[in-house]
């Protein structure tokens, strides 16, 4: 589970407990809508059906219709729509071979 483990830049920087195994993992989203929220630039973000509020403070030129890929809710980098649908292509093959594997 993500704990918080300081500030940067004003935000919380987040690390995952290293007393479990787990990833964090960046998830590509389309933006659905951009606002302002006390001075910080917002926006929902689609992930497949799922709409979140994130952070959009670091990618100031995305916009409506764009993908971002976010990470515990701030969009770190924005990219193409052929690269969202490759990483997504690419997570729900790793979906298909996790459950291909034995349990333990």
């Amino acid at each position: 589970m993500p704990a918080t483990i300081g500030l940067v830049g004003g935000h919380p920087r987040v690390a995952c407990d290293s007393h479990e195994p787990a990833m964090c993992l960046a998830i590509p989203g389309r933006i659905e809508s951009v606002h302002e929220d006390r001075g910080l630039r917002m926006g929902r973000v689609n992930f497949g059906g799922v709409v979140k509020e994130v952070c959009l403070a670091y990618v100031p030129t995305a916009g409506i219709g764009d993908y971002a890929v976010v990470h515990v809710g701030f969009a770190i980098a924005q990219i193409d729509e052929e690269e969202a649908r490759r990483t997504l292509a690419t997570f729900e093959e790793i979906e298909q071979l996790d459950q291909e594997e034995p349990q333990r």
